[in-house]
């Protein structure tokens, strides 16, 4: 992502962002990460020079409240098969719902990019230890537009863990060539390994709206991406899948052989 407009800071009214002229070293002084306690949690930085051509939308409600109301459905019906057959193990049942949980999938990504809700982070889970160190080259790079359109720091660990959540925001989940390209940026950052090392993993938004987590009762994959998958691609392969998911996700391609949970009645 060039810097090669005139930088823009959204977050300037939020103390504990980074701000136009003040350098990463002083933005971690004035904001530290380890010390630091937030009202939201998290201590950000924004790309000043990230694409601006196009005006944020609001997330659209209805859709996300449509989203859920599938969510619920699937744990009916999940519910349901369990009542009708006790001794049904729950893998079998797992097992039996493969195609509706495939739907609830690409249902929730066909509602998602009707909602807004588009962007998407890489995350990283450096140890309290290594948090500023790797905070501040993630500060550095996004604030000299090298990459992502924003980036924060969870202000304290999980429970039971040393490790502090880095996000790298993306603008749309399903531009893979994007999503590689950050990825690369951060391997070239030396904050994640293309081969072996720890995997990272990539998650839209929309998951985190919906509650959808590791081990979650859906049976999803919290994560839509990973470094692992994402390396193991050729990128020529990862090239031509970029327009394919967009436009399953904004015409409704993938949905022609059923009517769309989103259909406007």
């Amino acid at each position: 992502m060039a810097a090669t407009q005139e930088p823009f800071n959204p977050l300037s009214r939020v103390g504990w962002a980074k701000q136009l002229g003040e350098t990463a070293p002083e933005f971690l002084r004035r904001v530290p990460p380890l010390t630091t306690l937030t009202s939201d949690g998290w201590i950000w930085c924004a790309n000043p020079y990230a694409r601006r051509d196009k005006k944020p939308e609001d997330v659209d409600a209805a859709y996300v409240t449509r989203m859920r109301q599938l969510l619920a459905a699937y744990i009916d019906k999940k519910t349901k098969i369990a009542q009708q057959n006790p001794t049904m193990a729950p893998g079998t049942i797992t097992r039996r719902l493969l195609p509706e949980r495939e739907r609830l999938k690409d249902d929730i990504y066909e509602g998602a990019k009707k909602a807004n809700m588009t962007c998407g982070k890489w995350m990283l889970f450096p140890t309290t230890a290594d948090t500023p160190k790797v905070w501040l080259q993630v500060v550095e790079a996004v604030s000299a537009g090298k990459l992502g359109v924003m980036a924060k720091v969870a202000t304290e660990c999980k429970q039971s863990s040393n490790e502090r959540l880095i996000c790298i925001y993306t603008e749309d989940f399903t531009n893979v060539v994007d999503v590689r390209r950050q990825l690369e940026t951060m391997a070239d950052l030396h904050l994640v390994q293309r081969q072996g090392g720890r995997p990272i993993y990539y998650k839209a938004d929309a998951y985190t709206c919906l509650d959808i987590y590791s081990d979650n009762p859906y049976g999803l994959k919290a994560s839509q991406y990973s470094s692992k998958d994402i390396f193991a691609m050729p990128e020529t392969k990862n090239k031509s899948a970029e327009s394919r998911p967009q436009k399953r996700l904004t015409d409704g391609e993938f949905f022609k052989t059923r009517e769309s949970p989103f259909k406007k009645r």
